[in-house]
């Protein structure tokens, strides 16, 4: 028997390939053809599997499920029917730029452009090229933020349709257990609607670009990144219980989460590990970002994030680990761009900081040439535990400065 969930199915797969070819440096051409081709495919799917189940008992399973799970996709509804009947989506792209240093970060521009005046990377950068060079005579670190709206409309149409996504997944898993049906195309479909970008990389990846300009050389260079995800959250480790953290694996290894943080990567007894940072919150839960880059733009970043993060939530605490490279004061590596200092090194230290709400700093490092002697990283656990940053001073002086003005924000409240 025909699977009456399929046809659903690959209309969802249809919907998930026309926006998988939506990128941040494509044309609006391009960009706007993937989402006309997106809301129309989008709203076939309840299309055909209403078709499907016409004239059966399951109609009502449907109708059911559908009010469930799409009650509020009137925004989905709508975007088809102008797409197909008015006009193509009128989509406006905004691109904020973002400069970066160790200790700190500015915003240089931020500016919106439509189909009649789009303006692509490479343009858009020489406009800065004497701001670059002055700040920075070898390097400058810089992000560009990708938001795209609908004309006329504030509303971020990536969370939009992310939330649309999310939605209609669960409501065609409701109908496969429901219906009960032995579909082997629905299996292989699936696995293949699991591939597409836009559901399962996180949105920092999709919408934000990393850069490094050498001003010498008038050159620029888009950064290389990898995110460790688990699982379909866009996440290493999504918000979650922070007993799990600390009762699971790692439950009788350390007394407390730094501790226990630093022994995760510690173990491993590798030196190559990608930087990750560990936000802690008041309601005992916490999350984790793991990741890399080919420059230093990305870190910089992350750790702005991250100060953004304990502006805006209830942050108790924040463990930052990384690479430090050790270089003689004799080199030329401060004066040599970040990529090019390798050939300088001399040591090598995996460190691990700890900033929290009172404002209490702890940091440990350990030379990666020992990293496999657990003798030797049990002695540094014993005497090595500093209670101030050292080599993360600099880098961890944003998380710093967004507790301090935090703790001072709430003491002003408390003494009106």
């Amino acid at each position: 028997m025909t699977s009456r969930l399929y046809p659903a199915m690959q209309k969802f797969y249809s919907a998930l390939s026309s926006l998988d070819k939506f990128r941040t440096e494509k044309s609006f051409f391009e960009n706007i053809s993937s989402l006309d081709t997106f809301f129309s495919e989008f709203r076939n799917i309840t299309f055909v599997l209403q078709k499907s189940l016409a004239h059966t008992e399951d109609i009502s399973i449907y109708e059911k499920l559908r009010s469930k799970h799409l009650s509020d996709s009137k925004w989905f509804i709508k975007k088809r029917n102008e797409t197909i009947k008015q006009q193509p989506f009128p989509l406006v792209k905004e691109i904020e730029l973002t400069i970066y240093f160790p200790e700190q970060s500015f915003k240089v521009s931020t500016m919106q452009v439509t189909v009649e005046n789009d303006i692509n990377m490479s343009t858009l950068i020489d406009q800065f090229e004497q701001l670059f060079t002055e700040i920075n005579p070898i390097e400058v670190f810089f992000s560009a933020e990708f938001s795209f709206y609908e004309s006329g409309s504030d509303l971020d149409i990536y969370n939009e349709i992310s939330t649309g996504i999310s939605k209609m997944k669960s409501f065609l898993e409701d109908m496969k257990s429901k219906l009960k049906e032995n579909c082997k195309l629905c299996d292989e479909i699936e696995k293949e609607i699991k591939r597409f970008n836009f559901s399962s990389i996180p949105r920092d990846m999709f919408l934000i670009e990393d850069y490094v300009y050498y001003s010498q050389k008038h050159e620029f260079e888009r950064a290389a990144r990898l995110a460790i995800v688990l699982g379909e959250h866009k996440a290493t480790l999504p918000r979650m219980s922070l007993e799990v953290f600390c009762n699971g694996v790692f439950k009788d290894i350390g007394d407390t989460a730094f501790e226990k943080f630093i022994i995760m990567h510690v173990g491993l007894g590798i030196s190559d590990l990608m930087p990750a940072i560990m936000i802690i919150y008041q309601d005992d839960t916490y999350e984790l970002d793991a990741f890399n880059s080919d420059i230093k733009t990305t870190v910089y970043r992350k750790i702005n994030e991250t100060a953004s993060k304990i502006a805006n939530e209830d942050v108790r605490e924040v463990f930052w680990m990384q690479t430090y490279i050790g270089y003689p004061l004799s080199s030329n590596a401060l004066i040599t761009p970040a990529t090019e200092r390798a050939k300088f090194a001399e040591q090598e230290f995996l460190t691990f900081m700890k900033v929290d709400n009172e404002l209490k700093e702890e940091e440990i490092a350990f030379d990666v040439k020992h990293i496999k002697c657990m003798n030797y990283i049990a002695n540094q656990f014993k005497h090595s535990l500093e209670k101030k940053l050292n080599l993360g001073k600099n880098n961890m002086l944003p998380i710093l400065k967004a507790f301090e003005d935090k703790q001072r924000a709430s003491e002003s409240d408390e003494s009106v």
